[in-house]
């Protein structure tokens, strides 16, 4: 009984796919893209996401399609992210590789409840991160899949995860995070687009390290 149940298990290793990876939809501030959840009720009184280019000086062409996501991380510890329930599931102890174009933008210009008074804009230019979270229900932060390093570049730039879930994994996170916890919170942004689906790996090709901008 136990063999054919991982037989089962193990016919159900394929990829899973994401509904709208290039983040296509019309252009503008404070709005997830279509297939997409806005998780800023975390954070009572910011804005979500922003679906650019358009919208606070951001102005760069897209890597995939007409538009990408802009993500923040504020000043006040607060920070945005985006997440969406996946069509498939991610299976426990299955490796797969997941890649994404990620840059950050020269201009982000926005006002900070905590540092200004009330319109005046700072450029969210230092630089952050990625961090890629799954769960069961939207939005959950339950189990860190990858974590892309420090995001410098204004040029796209191709991120390779391998990620293995600890358990089942049914929804994703996309998040905008500070390089660690260990520092002051800021005012920063990352764009992403392009995302892959999560494709099943051999064993020995999931042995490899993963492999950012390229």
């Amino acid at each position: 009984m136990f063999f054919l149940f991982f037989l089962a298990r193990l016919g159900t290793s394929q990829n899973v796919l994401l509904d709208n990876p290039s983040f296509e939809d019309r252009p503008g501030p404070n709005r997830a893209p279509q297939g997409w959840y806005d998780c800023s009720y975390q954070f009572p009184g910011e804005t979500p996401s922003d679906v650019q280019p358009g919208s606070w000086e951001v102005y760069k062409h897209s890597n995939d399609g007409d538009t990408y996501v802009g993500l923040v991380v504020r000043d006040n510890d607060t920070w945005e992210a985006i997440s969406q329930k996946l069509k498939g599931v991610l299976l426990k102890d299955i490796s797969y590789e997941f890649q994404i174009m990620i840059c950050t933008s020269e201009h982000y210009r926005s006002p900070s409840r905590k540092s200004a008074a009330y319109g005046q804009k700072f450029n969210f230019t230092t630089p952050s991160k990625l961090v890629i979270w799954g769960g069961d229900k939207l939005c959950e932060r339950r189990e860190i899949l990858a974590e892309s390093g420090v995001i410098k570049s204004n040029s796209w730039e191709k991120h390779s995860f391998i990620i293995k879930p600890v358990k089942d994994v049914t929804c994703i996170t996309l998040e905008a995070y500070y390089i660690n916890d260990e520092i002051e919170p800021y005012n920063g942004n990352i764009l992403i687009d392009n995302a892959s689906a999560f494709v099943p790996l051999k064993k020995s090709e999931a042995t490899k390290n993963s492999v950012k901008g390229k």
